[in-house]
């Protein structure tokens, strides 16, 4: 049996989506998947703040 390929994403695809979750300070910006990987980057810059969008 074949297998199914994946279908490849451009990166303007990706751009595109909207992140679940925001991490942010004042000289950066980052798309998160998920609250355990918040907490990482909290751990980092504890004056960091987020935005979740569902």
């Amino acid at each position: 049996m074949p297998r199914k390929k994946k279908q490849k994403i451009s990166i303007e695809e990706i751009k595109k989506r909207t992140p679940k979750i925001i991490f942010y300070t004042d000289k950066m910006k980052i798309n998160l998947k998920s609250l355990s990987s918040l907490d990482f980057w909290f751990d980092k810059y504890p004056n960091g703040k987020y935005i979740v969008n569902d």
